[in-house]
């Protein structure tokens, strides 16, 4: 993950040792964007990263739930 990739799509990816940097590039499952959020969440225990695709292929605007974790258009934010 980070500049390399991340398969998981249904739970955080491992990302011990791991740190990111909001704007930072990054391609998950195939898709590219920028990290838009790094930490903890409501979603689900563990450390996630909201990405902002490059592509209307997300899942959200970055939000889940009535959360806000930051701002896309829609279908460009995807947890990783």
């Amino acid at each position: 993950f980070g500049t390399g990739s991340c398969a998981s799509r249904r739970g955080p990816c491992d990302m011990s040792g791991s740190s990111f940097q909001i704007g930072e590039a990054v391609s998950v499952s195939g898709q590219h964007g920028k990290v838009r959020f790094y930490g903890t969440t409501k979603i689900r225990p563990g450390l996630w990263v909201g990405i902002e695709l490059d592509e209307d292929t997300g899942k959200n605007d970055g939000s889940v739930d009535g959360e806000r974790y930051f701002r896309c258009a829609p279908n460009r934010g995807l947890f990783a």
